[in-house]
């Protein structure tokens, strides 16, 4: 009815073995991940909320926030409340209480900033 789909995976090594999402800056640490995606054909929205404590990889570069996610995940963060963002590729990424909270896609503004 809400064309979404809600997926929990323990650890990062569950999430990487059966997600339907391209997610490579998530930790290795990661645990206790909640994954929403589209369940309309060919769509590539989605968001992501995990604990961790690492940091993200270096390639994800931090800029100013000029997207926000298509849906909200209970416990997340504001995407709204958050000037800046790092873009890990596709993804847009903000910390939350014990990790991190991701959406996808991001705007073509993040992606020029962050190759600047």
């Amino acid at each position: 009815m809400h064309k979404q789909s809600t997926r929990t995976f323990d650890d990062a090594d569950a999430f990487r073995a059966d997600t339907p999402v391209d997610a490579d800056w998530v930790p290795d640490d990661a645990t206790t991940l909640t994954l929403r995606t589209s369940t309309i054909e060919d769509a590539d929205d989605a968001v992501l909320l995990l604990a961790s404590t690492a940091k993200l990889p270096e390639d994800c570069v931090e800029t100013e926030r000029t997207s926000a996610p298509t849906w909200t995940l209970d416990d997340a963060p504001s995407a709204y409340e958050a000037s800046t963002v790092f873009v890990c590729g596709d993804w847009s990424v903000i910390p939350s209480d014990d990790g991190w909270f991701g959406w996808t896609p991001n705007s073509d503004e993040e992606k020029t900033a962050a190759r600047r």
